[in-house]
């Protein structure tokens, strides 16, 4: 019944999608948060459901393609420096998916053909993000819809943390809870309704994150209601006991709040202040829970285990597999399940070590060099100045959101395999390059003087066109 519901909102999504793309989107984005409960609750746990969010998103692309492709042609014209190093890089991925070949052989070819598919998925969807963000009020209408779909769909986590016996809870395929073993502690981790904890710690943290911005954007006593949110967020992602994603929300806030650090009004203090003050309460009430203990001890870490996280194994990789890497299909989730057992499999957990397994050494120096000049652009496109000060929040929230991801892909790629997770990140660097034009200071029509008209001795002066 659940599962024919579901399958029905599909094709309604699909539906509108085809002639729609902006609501198409943002139903794409309701898919993505029904498709794992739903999951759950289907025999067999088919993880085809994985792909729902992709299916409603392909059709945005092809009932948006021609905007699509105009979208593309004014990319190029505007960034053509980030245009012709994509292309590059295009080849650079060719190579490595021929590399794949190589290394697992013809007859496993289906894992280089994925692992290349996924490379490219997001590219539409950054075109997608720069076609339908025209000014501000689409970023804070999209940001608001996930931030109500995703504040619903958190209510499932502290269910699963008192052990309420739903169907819809806990992570996909175990029957058992999931137990984390760290020096002295053991960390149960909740997933709520999706379909593992480091997704459902991702959605949090991205509530968390949100919330913030549109607490700097709408000040005291106006945001409020987002001081709740952001508070939501963070506590759902503390119980997911994946303390990785707790770092993203530190990274956010340095790239985001630091900027504004001198330039904060009294309500925007206000409304950080107590977001602070919400947030500690919060660690401290889990800190003297006989249950939450757990969760506030484990999310401390070292300096050295950060540096180590982000390093990702990428010197191991280098001395296992070579400068040139095994190929497209090496590390790219999935792949598994469509080759012979044992034919894929790697040990790295890091982004980079990802990419260096797959790519090689030459293309992992020039995707570092594609990256430094994407966000050079992008740092100076989120702080061009603006006439209007609030109207400056919302493009470097935007880059803190990417940069805060980018930082959580460095130390686990394993949740970027999700296409929920990778289409909203590729929308919202495309929502970014559209602001571009958004940030230039707003130009105000100079008066035109008024033309002395000639007068004639005891004539009175008519009006331009009266005769």
């Amino acid at each position: 019944m659940i599962t024919s519901m579901f399958l029905a909102f599909l094709g309604l999504a699909m539906a509108v999608a085809l002639v729609d793309p902006r609501r198409g989107w943002l139903l794409a984005l309701v898919v993505g948060v029904l498709q794992d409960p739903v999951r759950k609750m289907t025999p067999g746990h088919s993880p085809m459901f994985i792909l729902a969010i992709a299916a409603v998103y392909g059709v945005v692309v092809f009932g948006a393609l021609a905007k699509l492709r105009d979208a593309a042609a004014r990319f190029r014209t505007e960034y053509r420096d980030l245009y012709r190093l994509f292309i590059i890089f295009f080849w650079f991925l060719v190579l490595a998916a021929l590399n794949g070949l190589v290394t697992f052989g013809l007859t496993n070819w289906k894992a280089p053909a994925l692992a290349l598919f996924v490379y490219l998925l997001p590219l539409p969807a950054i075109l997608l993000g720069y076609l339908l963000t025209r000014n501000d009020r689409d970023i804070t209408r999209l940001l608001t819809f996930y931030a109500a779909i995703t504040s619903v769909a958190l209510i499932a986590v502290p269910l699963e943390f008192w052990n309420e016996n739903l169907p819809f809870l806990g992570t996909v395929g175990m029957a058992q809870d999931w137990i984390r073993h760290l020096p002295g502690v053991q960390v149960r981790l909740l997933s709520g309704t999706f379909r593992g904890p480091d997704i459902m710690a991702w959605h949090a943290a991205m509530l968390c994150m949100i919330g913030l911005t549109m607490i700097v954007r709408k000040g005291f006593p106006r945001g409020w209601l987002w001081m709740g949110v952001s508070s939501w967020g963070f506590l759902c992602c503390l119980m997911s006991g994946r303390r990785k994603m707790l770092y993203m929300i530190a990274v956010f806030a340095a790239v985001f709040l630091i900027r504004f650090l001198r330039r904060f009004s009294i309500a925007q203090v206000s409304a950080l202040a107590g977001t602070a003050l919400s947030l500690w309460l919060i660690v401290d009430q889990m800190a003297g829970g006989k249950k939450s203990a757990i969760y506030t001890r484990s999310a401390g870490t070292s300096q050295g285990e950060i540096l180590k996280r982000l390093e990702g194994g990428l010197l191991g990789t280098f001395r296992q597999a070579g400068l040139t890497g095994l190929g497209l299909g090496a590390a790219t989730q999935g792949t598994r399940h469509l080759v012979k057992p044992g034919t894929v499999g790697t040990w790295q957990e890091g982004g980079a070590g990802k990419l260096a397994v797959e790519l090689g050494f030459p293309a992992l120096i020039f995707l570092l060099f594609f990256g430094v000049i994407a966000a050079r652009r992008m740092w100076r496109i989120a702080h061009a100045p603006r006439l209007d000060p609030p109207a400056a929040v919302l493009p470097l929230a935007l880059l803190a959101l990417i940069a805060a991801n980018f930082a959580s892909f460095l130390v686990s790629h394993q949740p970027f395999s999700d296409p929920y997770l990778v289409l909203m990140n590729a929308y919202l660097i495309g929502a970014l390059f559209a602001t571009q034009s958004m940030n230039e200071p707003l130009q105000r029509p100079e008066p035109v003087p008024a033309v002395a008209q000639p007068q004639l001795a005891g004539v009175a002066p008519q009006p331009l066109g009266v005769r």
